[in-house]
């Protein structure tokens, strides 16, 4: 598979470049970028990175590398979406893009092809089911397309070694559009770029080299709550434990939203989703999951598959019942005379529909709620609800993992990226081939507010002229491309990588070729 680029959309977008009457040309700068994602589920596959993979998230417990209990959290289906990211806001400014290391540059040729030269560009990868970011190096060199529509219109890439695939036809799953604003002498001054574009082959993205796709999304965290239980209290009077973890589920509207990989699974709502309705599998041990609710579930279904051969549902169903009942301390008499009721509640639910799982765990709901009324006071499910689980006691409130699960994923990137031309203040003198890699200094210098810093190119390299501080600080870059021999002259407005007014004093520049470098000085005054 190719590499998934985390901002993959915003750096294909920038290879759009300059649209003019003579064709797109230019060398472009990223300057703000924003992508929505969609990742859907899909089938699992052939690829070999789907091995190991899921469409279901579970919390764990003792732990995600051991478990003795999981709990299903989120079940996935073909195209259910299982996250739908964007990139942050600070990533539309040039400001964003330094503070995350992004400094892309493209250039494009008239003649339909483009390179990269080398630039920084964040990308993603997955390992043991962790999606994370780095920012490597990159180099990329390609053949693009567009419409011909002046100011505007279709554009796409068609042969690329790092990025996704798309089309300037509209009408295409994967496609892009490009838009022009010109100075007053009808220069390029930005590009605007709109892509959009799916997991497949005509994206070449997200499949390996056979065809079949392979993205996987590593999820580490889930939506947690660090104040539900809190919040409950106070709203309505309570007096529920509160944990030192958080619960799972984003349940609090008054909180920040956080994740986390351990919490406590703690439901007050129930299957119908009111709180407290009394439907709730947890209310007997103020609504948290504790090993006394999972060895209850465990006792009542395991007794139940115990007997149970395919037809003899009332036999299996009252065993369970009454080996839950008796086990937890109630009257033998008691739990005699409730176990038809058990039944008549499960079997009940099992033939209106309910999974046979799911009856079951409400039959031990019933069968609690039951005894605790017969018993009219004299006995109670023991609540471990206090205290996290402990080991020696056998029983408190458990601390499930989510640990990380790879789950099967297909992605569709939408993105709006802007770029600016580096162009238009770079020079180049074709007729002149000088024979060595010289600076000819700058002029003005001393300046005010602009300068031209001047250079012998005598053969093809990547070049890149940076301005510093005499402290060594990077102020600007003002020129980064694929360069032929030539003189070049690079103009200098005075200002940093944001457009900020730098002030007076004197300052460094640098013009690297490849691997060789020149520097000079010169002075602003205001």
């Amino acid at each position: 598979m190719k590499t998934k680029w985390l901002l993959v959309t915003l750096s294909v977008s920038l290879l759009c470049g300059g649209l003019s009457a003579q064709g797109l040309s230019g060398s472009f700068h990223l300057e703000g970028v924003e992508i929505q994602y969609y990742d859907m589920a899909r089938d699992s596959g052939d690829a070999e990175a789907d091995v190991g993979g899921t469409n279901m998230m579970a919390l764990s417990w003792p732990s995600a590398l051991a478990p003795a209990f999981q709990y299903p959290v989120a079940v996935f289906e073909v195209g259910d979406m299982i996250a739908a990211p964007i990139t942050p806001e600070i990533l539309l400014t040039p400001e964003g893009l330094a503070l995350y290391g992004i400094d892309l540059t493209v250039v494009l040729n008239s003649d339909g092809s483009f390179e990269i030269p080398t630039s920084t560009y964040p990308t993603t990868t997955t390992e043991n089911c962790s999606t994370y970011a780095f920012i490597p190096t990159i180099q990329d060199a390609g053949i693009y397309e567009w419409d011909g529509i002046d100011d505007g219109g279709g554009f796409g890439i068609i042969e690329s070694n790092i990025f996704d695939l798309f089309s300037m036809n509209q009408s295409d799953e994967n496609h892009g559009w490009i838009t022009v604003v010109r100075d007053d002498d009808g220069g390029i001054e930005s590009v605007i770029i709109e892509w959009d574009a799916i997991d497949g082959s005509d994206s070449n993205s997200g499949i390996d080299s056979e065809g079949n796709f392979n993205r996987i999304l590593g999820i580490a965290e889930l939506p947690a709550d660090q104040d539900f239980v809190a919040g409950l209290n106070t709203a309505y009077g309570l007096d529920l434990p509160v944990g030192t973890f958080p619960t799972a589920g984003d349940n609090w509207p008054y909180d920040e939203e956080i994740t986390a990989n351990w919490m406590y699974l703690f439901d007050p709502a129930g299957a119908d989703g009111e709180l407290f309705s009394g439907d709730e599998l947890l209310q007997f041990t103020s609504y948290y999951f504790t090993y006394n609710d999972l060895a209850a579930i465990g006792l009542f279904t395991g007794a139940f598959s115990a007997v149970f051969t395919g037809e003899n549902w009332q036999e299996a169903i009252e065993y369970a019942a009454n080996a839950l009942l008796t086990t937890y301390g109630v009257d033998p008499d008691v739990a005699a005379a409730l176990v038809t009721l058990v039944y008549d509640y499960v079997w009940g639910l099992i033939s209106s529909g309910v999974s046979v799982e799911d009856a079951l765990y409400a039959g031990v709901v019933y069968a609690i709620a039951a005894a605790t009324e017969a018993m009219q006071g004299t006995w109670f499910f023991p609540d471990d609800s206090d205290h996290d689980y402990d080991p020696v006691s056998g029983n408190g409130r458990l601390l499930f993992e989510m640990g990380n699960q790879c789950v099967w994923e297909k992605q569709n990137r939408v993105v709006y990226a802007y770029f600016e031309n580096l162009e238009e203040s770079v020079e180049h003198d074709g007729d002149i081939i000088p024979e060595t890699f010289v600076l000819q200094g700058n002029y003005p210098n001393p300046f005010n507010p602009s300068t031209n810093i001047v250079f012998d190119l005598d053969m093809n390299a990547d070049v890149k002229v940076t301005i510093y501080s005499v402290l060594g600080q990077e102020i600007n870059t003002v020129y980064q491309s694929y360069s032929e021999p030539g003189r070049y002259t690079v103009n200098w407005h005075g200002q940093d990588a944001f457009g900020n007014t730098v002030p007076s004093g004197v300052y460094v520049y640098k013009v690297s070729a490849d691997n060789r470098e020149l520097t000079g000085k010169m002075l602003l005054i205001k």
